[in-house]
């Protein structure tokens, strides 16, 4: 068979690996999916070169995501194939330094400089005349400058910048300059150096701007978009230290208008800022309302050290507000985590927050008691133990007669709620048995033509092209090749229709992949320009219900091939918390309202049948010349 040569190879993996970064511009799960579809491609063709940039893609969009534990679990991947790479060196150290990065981000220093330091160890190796390695080398000193500014060693931080900014200045290697200006910006604003923060901070966005101007790479047009977000951060942050809140605001807002091509880290600290920047100017319902919101993030990313900043800001705004007790509970969650982050000892703001509260608990309790004492009588004291008696009485009571009717109801709520969980149960068996017999037999029918009828015209084909050995004449013929092409044909279409009965994929990989696949084969073989998209992730569910789906996706856009005149078609998966959602679109003849309406049509009714078996729901748009639109929604948490 006729291949491809290695470097050919190389380019299409690497030009399918850029077509997924572009991708995670806008949309990260799908562009994760394409990167393993190109991984797998690259591992059967070993393409180690292009594994590991795969890889290095793959750890890059779980990170923007905030998913740092498969970040990492990818990353480590790259170790296992950095021996077999063209710059193997260079490779490991890369995966160590993106190792060092999610450690950093999740707030665990003391890992992220281990690998940092082993990063840097190997790269130094090579030596710092090979301008590969040096290039990496200097992205590692900027991120080991980053994590010790973010543990306050603002000294040591600015000698790795300083040596990073000289090495990149040696090369002449630009852009990496405006992330190491940032980063130094930074330093001389924990220093108290303003002056030449602001002119760092300054340069970074004009430079980042320049270069992203010149640079075509969709790569490197994210990283400066970082950039420029972090410098315009790093302004902000300059006029907050000069108590200028107003004068932040609009660079804070600036910042987070791109905050879509910015890693989720950065984000919660400019969200962190501008509640800042609200708290300064004594408006307390903003400042709740970003600084909320930067936690629920940091939260979501596993940000330690944020967290840990924003419950110190929490805990002004509710002192200043007098919600006491919620002051005391933030400044609890804000040293547990600088314990844990910063390894020091609790300091005696905790108590004296503590002792206010108790302080404020304890007149409330005195002023209640003294109005109490003021509102008796020495003449009736006897006569009100009585009457409290009495009233204690009653109320014990009237307890145990609301808790004994609570509990009657509550048991006949459960007595229905299990007599109709039964009846669906009943339901959901005889529907899904009805389903396994129509399984088991596409399985057979898939088996027969891939074990039959598939390997018939296999022989036939072969023995097709034998006669044309022995009989030269018809090698010649158009009209015997042609029949031989057609055999070839029939014998392709049989073999993926084979496959699309019995999907192993979808066992294998799951729902997204299966439909993936299901769409690019679909897109190749029949002409149909079908475009696949998936939001969030998908969990793994049961084979019979993710099978179910996958046949009510394949129904639907077999459909559309057959009745809709359709040149477009659109398959999106999302999915979100408990919520599956499919929508498939066609800009075809669409269907008139009495079709949809109509209970006749065998397929739609067969549709319909699976998803009401599946407890989900179906809507169907569409109006003659304008497509037609199925909408479906299900309920994951009923089948995990």
């Amino acid at each position: 068979m006729w291949q491809l040569p290695a470097d050919s190879i190389s380019y299409v993996l690497n030009h399918q690996i850029g077509i997924a970064r572009q991708v995670s511009v806008t949309n990260s799960d799908s562009a994760i999916l394409m990167l393993h579809e190109s991984i797998r491609e690259s591992i059967s063709h070993s393409c180690y070169n292009c594994i590991v940039e795969g890889l290095v893609s793959l750890g890059a969009a779980y990170t923007d995501k905030g998913d740092y534990e498969n970040a990492e679990i990818f990353y480590r991947k790259i170790l296992n194939y950095s021996l077999k790479t063209t710059f193997p060196i260079v490779s490991a150290s890369r995966a160590l330094n993106n190792l060092g990065n999610t450690y950093m981000y999740k707030g665990n220093y003391k890992q992220a400089m281990q690998y940092y330091i082993y990063a840097a160890q190997i790269a130094e190796k090579k030596g710092r005349n090979d301008t590969l390695a040096t290039d990496h080398l200097i992205r590692i000193y900027n991120n080991t400058g980053t994590l010790l500014l973010h543990m306050g060693q603002y000294h040591k931080a600015l000698l790795y910048f300083d040596q990073a900014e000289q090495m990149a200045t040696r090369l002449n290697m630009l852009t990496r300059l405006p992330s190491i200006f940032v980063n130094k910006a930074m330093v001389y604003g924990k220093t108290g150096e303003m002056e030449k923060a602001w002119s760092y901070n300054q340069q970074a966005y004009t430079l980042a701007n320049q270069i992203q101007y010149i640079q075509t790479r969709v790569a490197n047009q994210i990283q400066y978009t970082q950039t420029q977000f972090l410098a315009l951060k790093g302004l902000a942050d300059i006029l907050l230290s000069k108590k200028k809140p107003q004068a932040a605001i609009p660079y804070l807002e600036r910042a987070l208008f791109i905050r879509e091509n910015v890693n989720p880290y950065f984000t919660v600290t400019a969200l962190q800022s501008l509640g800042s920047a609200y708290l300064s100017l004594n408006n307390y319902e903003l400042a709740e309302y970003h600084l909320l919101a930067a936690l629920r993030k940091a939260e979501a990313v596993k940000a330690a050290d944020c967290i840990r900043n924003i419950h110190h800001d929490l805990v002004i705004l509710y002192e200043h507000t007098q919600r006491i007790s919620l002051a005391f509970k933030h400044q609890q969650l804000y040293h547990n985590l600088k314990d844990s982050i910063l390894n020091k000892e609790k300091t005696e703001a905790v108590n004296l927050l503590e002792v206010k509260y108790r302080t404020a608990e304890k007149e409330k309790e005195i002023t209640q008691k003294q109005l109490l004492i003021n509102q008796q009588k020495r003449k009736i004291e006897h006569k009100n133990i009585w009457i409290a008696g009495i009233s204690a009485t009653t109320i014990f009571l009237t307890t145990i007669a609301s808790l004994l009717y609570s509990r009657n109801r509550h048991k006949q709520h459960l007595q229905s709620e299990q007599i109709r969980s039964l009846q669906q149960k009943q339901e959901i068996d005889r529907l899904k048995a009805l389903m396994e017999g129509e399984e088991k037999e596409r399985v057979r029918i898939a088996q027969d033509l891939h074990d039959g009828i598939v390997v018939q015209f296999s022989a036939a084909k072969m023995n097709l092209r034998s006669l044309s050995y022995t009989h030269s004449d018809l090698a010649g013929s158009a009209d015997f090749q042609q029949v031989v092409q057609q055999l070839d044909n029939a014998t392709r279409d049989l073999r993926q229709t084979a496959h699309n009965l019995l999907p192993d994929i979808l066992l294998e990989e799951g729902l997204a992949e299966a439909v993936y696949y299901f769409c690019k084969n679909l897109k190749l073989s029949n002409g149909l320009d079908i475009d696949f998209q998936l939001y969030g992730t998908i969990p793994r569910m049961p084979a019979d219900f993710e099978l179910s789906l996958y046949r009510i996706i394949q129904e639907l856009v077999h459909n559309i091939i057959k009745h809709a005149s359709a040149t477009h078609a659109l398959v999106q998966l999302t999915a979100q918390n408990s919520l599956l959602t499919i929508a498939i679109e066609d800009n075809g003849i669409g269907l008139p309202q009495i079709t949809i309406n109509s209970k006749k049509g065998i397929g739609l009714k067969n549709i319909k049948t699976r998803v009401a078996t599946l407890r989900g729901q179906i809507d169907i748009h569409s109006n003659p010349g304008n497509g037609t639109i199925v909408y479906l929604e299900f309920d994951t948490d009923s089948f995990i």
